[in-house]
């Protein structure tokens, strides 16, 4: 595994290899594994130890210092299962609204495109080994509304490449896809269309005005600020930060009610 460590970048500017003997150490500290969990789950030191990794390999190609990334990428917290579902479309369409792609199965750089190479090898032969599936990367994202999230076991995986099989959204892989596949056509075609009527009761079980469903995976990132979802999740996460309110709560009003 290649990584480097910041008191040597800062003496030398090189990278390092980690050994396995390194991370038994590191695995063997419980403190540590707990710090190093809680990083896991943090995009902000995510992108900060890419940002630092990519910078040096470069900086060391070019013969160059500084940064290489100097604008914060943007983060927002998707406060429910309506903003979870409108930001991962959003995210699969982009090849689509790029004209990269025409269809999602041909969006190479997306979920979805994963998502649909590892349902179509399921569907091909009896037994699969999940771990190498081109999605067992990937969360489920069928919700698994049996499991108990009070009891840790919910985060562990079958297929160790991956946090969880807990899942994302109250609706099938199937009826994702087919919401995915109906609104790609629409913005590829750059019509005004509305999401076909069987599959408007996907968003209504999820809370999602359908009237609003083509604006907000078209221009997700001006029509929300840093929070997403109902004006109920939007009013819980400025009380715990001390705010009164967010920007988007009237666009959140009016998409998730």
């Amino acid at each position: 595994m290649a990584s480097y460590h910041a008191s040597d970048q800062k003496q030398k500017g090189q990278l390092k290899e980690i050994s396995e003997g390194q991370i038994a150490i590191e695995k063997s500290d419980p403190d540590r594994v707990t710090v190093l969990r809680s990083r896991l789950a943090d995009p902000s030191w995510f992108m900060a130890a890419l940002c630092e990794h990519i910078a040096l390999r470069c900086n060391r190609d070019e013969g160059k210092s500084g940064h290489f990334w100097e604008d914060r990428y943007g983060c927002r917290h998707l406060a429910d299962e309506g903003a979870l579902l409108v930001c991962g479309i959003y995210v699969d369409l982009n090849q689509i609204r790029a004209g990269e792609a025409l269809t999602p199965e041909s969006s190479t750089h997306t979920s979805a495109h994963d998502r649909i190479k590892g349902r179509l090898e399921r569907s091909s032969r009896a037994e699969v080994d999940l771990s190498k599936t081109p999605d067992g990367w990937l969360c489920e994202l069928t919700l698994d509304e049996s499991l108990d999230m009070d009891d840790p076991a919910w985060f562990r995986s079958v297929t160790a490449r991956r946090a969880s099989d807990l899942g994302l959204l109250p609706i099938s892989l199937e009826e994702y896809l087919e919401l995915l596949d109906a609104s790609g056509r629409i913005v590829r075609e750059g019509k005004r269309g509305a999401i076909p009527g069987e599959l408007a009761p996907i968003l209504e079980r999820i809370g999602v005005q359908t009237e609003h469903w083509l604006e907000v995976i078209t221009n997700f990132h001006t029509c929300f600020g840093n929070v997403v979802g109902t004006c109920q999740k939007l009013s819980q996460r400025a009380a715990a930060n001390g705010r009164r309110w967010y920007r988007s709560r009237p666009k959140c009003a009016e998409v998730f009610g």
